[in-house]
């Protein structure tokens, strides 16, 4: 079902909702708090945007995860740049063998964004968003299954990895925490 334009807003606000009422039990510091939020909101943009279009920008993951790497170094130093720098490779590598291994189960902008949520979380956070991702989108394709649509039905993996770093955020705090 593909996301209306009136709707984009309102998933991007969701998202910095979310995210910023996670984040204001697991983060110290309003800087952290506020970077939280922006990453919140980009991911409700993510999301919206691969529901309609089914594709997940460069423009948003390449840029996002360098300036998740900026801002850990530039509000917790060479550990917490070091942490982001590492869980982006550590999220992107694993999501990238899976799209090589899922023969299109997957797209690269997933694998992109998972570099993304790495930086975002930390080395720390990563298997968590990792496990709770893959656990997301096997429900989804479990509902899909049970609503009638075939086992080769596709849908947009974004809302999984959604729920994967917002819980990951909850449960093991993001680089900055």
């Amino acid at each position: 079902m593909p996301v209306r334009r009136e709707h984009f807003a309102l998933l991007v606000a969701a998202g910095a909702l979310a995210f910023g009422l996670v984040a204001v039990t697991r983060t110290h510091g309003a800087l952290a708090l506020a970077w939280a939020v922006v990453f919140g909101a980009t991911t409700g943009l993510v999301v919206a945007i691969d529901l309609r279009e089914r594709r997940i920008p460069n423009l948003v993951t390449y840029n996002g995860t360098l300036i998740a790497i900026v801002v850990a170094a530039l509000l917790g130093g060479i550990p917490a740049a070091l942490s982001a720098l590492g869980g982006a490779f550590a999220a992107g590598a694993v999501t990238t063998g899976l799209v090589v291994l899922g023969r299109g189960g997957l797209g690269l902008g997933d694998a992109k964004f998972s570099a993304f949520a790495g930086a975002f979380l930390g080395l720390g956070g990563v298997p968590a968003y990792l496990a709770i991702s893959l656990i997301a989108g096997a429900v989804i394709a479990l509902g899909l299954l049970a609503t009638g649509r075939g086992r080769r039905s596709t849908f947009a993996f974004g809302p999984a990895l959604a729920v994967g770093v917002l819980s990951a955020l909850f449960l093991k705090g993001a680089v900055l925490t």
